[in-house]
């Protein structure tokens, strides 16, 4: 890079001075300061060229890096696969039939070894149906055939679920990291207003979507403490704003 450096700059200084030289054999005041401006601004130019630049193509390099990393391991949600939709839409008909009003975001949760659960996000209640079965060992057309119970809601203040469900919007429509899947274990799916995301049983430490699987575990243990969902939420941000810098 030096070596490049050096040569655009020995090339356009080269080139300034023959305009300033021109300049300044015509005997005028104003052409004296011309050519001074000439120079001035040519050699400016030239440092930009040799200097700034090939350091913000480095930079774009570095940020393309620490970018793929994250992609791999700092794990938030990934973008549904068309079977993930599927069992959005088998979801949302169970919360009619249970005549919850379709809301905008919901989320689903289904274990390999117990049946499935479905959560509806309102801005005044959270409404959670789980279902009988295993879903590992369950088609999925069947999973949200038998219903365990009535709906368990959750009451919830407005503002309290503004700070709840702006994560969980956030990540349905932005998932951000690479495909992880498995056999056993869990999968989290988020759905809001079409835009699908989910996530497959993250470790601790995985990122935002190891905090969102936690949120949902509170929700599915209802009655879920509202609290709890709220620093959670707080962790969530928090947690983004280190992944940003």
């Amino acid at each position: 890079m030096a070596g490049r450096a050096c040569h655009v700059l020995r090339s356009t200084t080269r080139l300034s001075l023959t305009l300033a030289l021109a300049l300044l054999l015509r005997p005028r005041t104003s052409h004296v300061i011309a050519a001074s401006l000439v120079l001035t601004g040519a050699i400016v130019f030239a440092a930009h060229l040799a200097f700034i630049a090939p350091s913000r193509s480095e930079h774009q390099a570095d940020v393309d890096k620490i970018a793929a990393y994250r992609y791999e391991h700092v794990r938030g949600m990934t973008r549904c696969e068309s079977y993930h939709t599927d069992t959005i839409s088998r979801a949302r008909r169970a919360l009619r039939m249970a005549g919850i009003p379709d809301p905008g975001l919901i989320a689903v949760v289904t274990p390999t070894f117990h049946g499935a659960g479905v959560v509806a996000f309102t801005d005044s209640a959270i409404h959670v149906l789980r279902f009988s079965g295993d879903t590992g060992y369950t088609r999925p057309e069947a999973w949200f055939d038998m219903p365990e119970g009535p709906p368990v809601i959750t009451p919830i203040a407005y503002e309290q679920a503004n700070t709840i469900l702006a994560p969980l919007i956030r990540h349905a429509r932005y998932p951000s990291s690479a495909a992880r899947r498995g056999h056993d274990g869990v999968v989290y799916l988020l759905d809001w207003a079409g835009e699908c995301s989910y996530t497959w049983s993250p470790r601790e430490g995985d990122g935002p979507s190891e905090l969102i699987a936690r949120m949902l575990d509170e929700i599915m243990a209802s009655p879920a403490s509202v609290e709890v969902l709220e620093g959670l939420s707080h962790d969530i941000a928090n947690m983004e704003r280190g992944i940003a810098r």
